[in-house]
């Protein structure tokens, strides 16, 4: 949030940024930015809002000024530290988003104030809760702990599929022919079991997209290879192969992957929203394990796209294991 505020232009003489902290201690954030501005040229003040307001714009700069005169010690003090005597930087955390557009309006700077005090100024507040971007491979992926999931995810479905060669091998027909090969079961489950005991550190797990490798791995391939319109018969040779209702809440990419003619069996659409959920997950940390050939996102983003996909696969590792 600190580097993202400072690659901004900011030509005010004070520039106000909204941030809403939903799930963090508000005090230790607020800790937390100070300790990153430290050392930079301009004055950054964090500063919890704890009053009413900010809900009308007619009354929007006189909640500021009542903030300002309540942080009036940390501006102060901020400015005596700060290299650049033109400007301060004030970011409000609250808990919710700011419902009110970012328009400038007219503002008496307070006597007090270290630069400029007693003006009139143009002064707006930004929301930049969603805006504030990092790259892929930012810990707000999460990505060792979805690396984790897929190896785990990997390790159920290879038991899951042993059970199932040594039972009723005839189920396995289709998705073998579909995306295995001419290999047997039997013998390729237990090559894949191998690659995976050879895995010192699940949190780095990575599958390769490519056949003879994982489940997971040998899944993403076909994926990867098959139009998304054709997805669905994959996801019934996987159901056939299975031979359960996974019953979880669909993901978010599974839903937006959504094919042109609905898939309409339970069974059916929960093994189409495994493999987009399982492919989506592996691009995921491929890309951030890549993360200097890409640009930046919102960490908010970021975050409730791997939630989500970790959400899903978590839930799909613990209905696989009681089977």
């Amino acid at each position: 949030m600190v580097g993202e505020i400072r690659r901004k232009n900011r030509s005010g003489i004070i520039n106000l940024f909204w941030v809403a902290v939903f799930e963090d201690d508000r005090d230790e954030f607020a800790e937390g930015v100070k300790k990153a501005a430290e050392g930079g040229d301009r004055a950054l003040v964090p500063w919890v809002v704890r009053n009413a307001g900010f809900d009308d714009p007619n009354a929007m700069m006189l909640d500021v000024c009542a903030n300002l005169e309540l942080a009036k010690e940390e501006i102060l003090s901020a400015w005596a530290e700060a290299r650049e005597k033109e400007a301060v930087d004030i970011v409000l955390l609250t808990r919710r988003d700011l419902d009110l557009p970012f328009t400038a309006s007219p503002m008496m700077i307070p006597g007090w104030f270290p630069v400029s005090a007693g003006t009139v100024v143009a002064a707006g507040v930004e929301d930049i809760t969603w805006s504030v971007s990092v790259d892929i491979g930012h810990e707000a992926s999460s990505t060792a702990e979805l690396s984790r999931l897929l190896f785990e995810l990997d390790e159920v479905l290879i038991a899951r599929l042993q059970v199932v060669a040594h039972e009723e091998p005839q189920r396995l027909q289709s998705l073998w022919a579909r995306c295995f090969g001419e290999d047997d079961p039997t013998n390729e489950l237990v090559a894949m079991s191998g690659r995976l005991a050879s895995v010192r550190n699940p949190a780095r797990y990575r599958p390769q997209a490519r056949k003879g490798t994982t489940v997971v791995g040998v899944l993403w391939y076909c994926v990867n290879t098959t139009a998304p319109d054709s997805l669905g018969k994959t996801a019934r040779s996987l159901d056939q192969a299975l031979g359960f209702n996974l019953h979880q809440d669909e993901p978010l990419l599974g839903v937006l992957s959504r094919m042109t003619n609905p898939i309409l069996d339970d069974s059916m659409r929960s093994m189409f929203y495994l493999l987009v959920a399982m492919r989506s997950a592996c691009q995921f940390v491929t890309a951030a394990a890549h993360a200097d050939g890409y640009g930046r996102f919102p960490v908010m983003l970021l975050k409730g796209v791997s939630l989500d996909l970790r959400r899903f696969i978590d839930a799909v590792v613990a209905a696989l294991a009681r089977t």
